[in-house]
C-alpha cells in the first residue's frame, strides 16, 4: 500500500479495518522513521484493532521523504518491476531501505 502527503492511497493491507486504522494514524502523523514494523491484533502494537480472522498481521512502514534520494530509490523500483535490473532490497527497523543491483 502506497500514501502520499494527502491521504490517497493505492493498495491494501487487509482489505478494512486495518487501513482505516493506518490512514487514521498516518493523518495523525505516525509513522514518520525511516522505517518500522507495527505489529496489529495478538500481541502487537495496536491489539484494538483486530483482524476478521483472528491473528496478527506484521507490516513494515516505509517514510520516504521528497528528495533526491527516495527519486532514485524510485527510479531503481521501476526498473526492477518493469524487469529492466533486478534489484535486492534490505531494510534495517529505523534505517532507510538499501537497494542493491542483484547479482546473477
Amino acid at each position: 500500500m502506497t500514501v502520499n502527503e494527502t491521504g490517497a492511497y493505492c493498495g491494501s493491507l487487509s482489505g478494512g479495518c486495518i487501513e482505516e486504522d493506518f490512514l487514521a494514524q498516518l493523518a495523525a502523523g505516525a509513522y514518520r522513521a525511516s522505517s518500522q514494523r507495527v505489529r496489529y491484533g495478538e500481541g502487537g502494537m495496536r491489539p484494538d484493532v483486530s483482524l476478521p480472522c483472528g491473528g496478527s498481521l506484521e507490516i513494515v512502514i516505509e517514510f520516504l521523504p521528497p528528495d533526491d534520494a527516495t527519486l532514485a530509490l524510485l527510479t531503481a523500483m521501476q526498473r526492477a518491476l518493469s524487469g529492466q535490473q533486478p534489484m535486492v532490497k534490505m531494510i534495517r527497523p529505523g534505517e532507510r531501505a538499501q537497494w542493491e543491483v542483484a547479482r546473477p
